[in-house]
């Protein structure tokens, strides 16, 4: 072996040395709980930690705060976006969900509230925003019923201060009297301080 070959051995395995001393000392191999600084683990504390997804590819987070513009897309099974689904039957005042507000504050929220249905003759997709002011509530129908052998889809609220609720009650009417298979998505739009909302199928 050369001489020269022989020194670019020796300068290589002293670069080599330098990197891992270099990596032992970081915070990555030093601390493998951590993640720049980040808990990216399962048992880390709640705040500065890194969100990972379980083998089904999906995460929980407890809360968010979001400012500015907030993307979300894909279904949700609490919090914002919560669905319920129900059979209604035709021409029958049917209880379909509970709104609840959590706390002991004010009973003050607005909702915005879609209703998808479909039987095997029927579609129809309607849009309602659902307020409670304490006992006071009330249900809007926003734009015009999209339905398909449809005659009327008809939405109440009933407000239960004892329980801090609303519960809406939806009445389907269509040309084959048939029920639907109906799904409601509820969307918080404003509560009054921080309560939590929770919706419950009936």
């Amino acid at each position: 072996m050369s001489e020269q070959i022989l020194r670019a051995l020796i300068a290589e395995i002293h670069d080599l040395r330098a990197r891992l001393a270099a990596l032992e000392g970081s915070e990555y191999i030093a601390n493998a709980g951590l993640l720049d600084g980040l808990h990216a683990d399962a048992t880390g504390a709640a705040d500065a930690h890194v969100v990972a997804t379980d083998a089904s590819g999906n995460a929980a987070v407890v809360g968010f705060t979001a400012t500015g513009l907030a993307t979300l897309s894909g279904g949700f099974t609490s919090g914002i976006g919560k669905s319920v689904s129900k059979s209604v039957a035709h021409n029958t005042a049917t209880a379909i969900v509970d709104i609840a507000i959590g706390g002991a504050g004010p009973i003050c929220a607005k909702y915005l509230v879609t209703f998808a249905g479909y039987s095997a003759n029927t579609n129809v997709a309607d849009l309602w925003l659902v307020g409670q002011a304490y006992n006071v509530a009330t249900c809007e129908r926003i734009g015009t019923l999209t339905g398909l052998a449809m005659t009327s889809l008809t939405v109440t609220a009933a407000a239960s201060t004892a329980n801090r609720k609303l519960t809406l009650t939806v009445t389907q009417v269509n040309t084959s009297s048939q029920a639907q298979t109906m799904r409601v998505n509820v969307v918080p739009l404003g509560v009054v301080g921080d309560a939590t909302i929770t919706v419950t199928g009936l």
